[in-house]
């Protein structure tokens, strides 16, 4: 994540554009938040399973996936306001 952000944040300074013009706080906010939810909830779930190193790193990877998934699903269905159009 910091990483995709550092590469576009150069990209947009060299074509003279400003943050605000392609970073969102309030997104990546939201994206934070919805990872935590769901590790939260898998956590929960999971409460009495002993976790291995692999079965971690396989949560982890779901619940990227998982936030992924719900942001296209909130992006598909919540249009966006003409402010960000």
């Amino acid at each position: 994540m910091i990483i995709g952000i550092k590469k576009n944040y150069e990209k947009a300074a060299s074509a003279g554009k400003k943050t605000r013009d392609w970073f969102d706080p309030a997104r990546l906010l939201i994206s934070l938040l919805i990872g935590f939810v769901t590790g939260i909830l898998a956590v929960i779930y999971l409460w009495d399973v002993e976790i291995d190193r692999l079965f971690l790193l396989s949560i982890i990877a779901t619940g990227y996936s998982e936030t992924d998934f719900i942001e296209r699903i909130i992006k598909r269905y919540i249009p966006e306001t003409e402010e960000k159009k």
